[in-house]
């Protein structure tokens, strides 16, 4: 059976060549003017949850929030699939795609970087205090 065309560029199979991280609360974005919700984040892309069609290689403005941080950039649609149907505000369709960012500016690199580090280190305390409060 031949091997799909990743596993001979990376022998593990992964495809990722950065680590993501999938968000333990919901964090907003749009897609366009469209609202979005983010599923993993990585310095290079994100999976997201939308309500609006878009096709593979479309270019597309993604902006995230978080608290007083903005992260935006334009973005390549690697994929998109249905996810729902009439699961989105007013019955509309969820989609769920992978988003590669595209000549992301030096500050909002410089933004997303921190966000991801505020995220982790979120969770890691969240973690800690989960932990020692349940050896009290």
């Amino acid at each position: 059976m031949p091997m799909p065309a990743h596993a001979y560029s990376n022998p593990n199979g992964e495809r990722r060549q950065t680590p993501r991280y999938r968000p333990e609360i919901n964090l907003s974005a749009s897609l366009g003017r469209h609202d979005a919700i983010v599923s993993d984040l990585s310095i290079a892309g994100a999976r997201i949850y939308h309500f609006t069609a878009v096709r593979r290689d479309d270019m597309v403005r993604f902006t995230m929030r978080f608290g007083e941080c903005i992260f935006s950039s334009m973005a390549r649609v690697l994929a998109s699939s249905v996810q729902a149907l009439a699961s989105g505000p007013t019955g509309s369709v969820t989609y769920k795609s992978r988003l590669q960012f595209v000549n992301v500016d030096p500050r909002e690199q410089a933004t997303l970087h921190a966000l991801l580090i505020h995220l982790q280190e979120r969770r890691d305390r969240a973690a800690t205090t989960a932990a020692s409060s349940s050896s009290s």
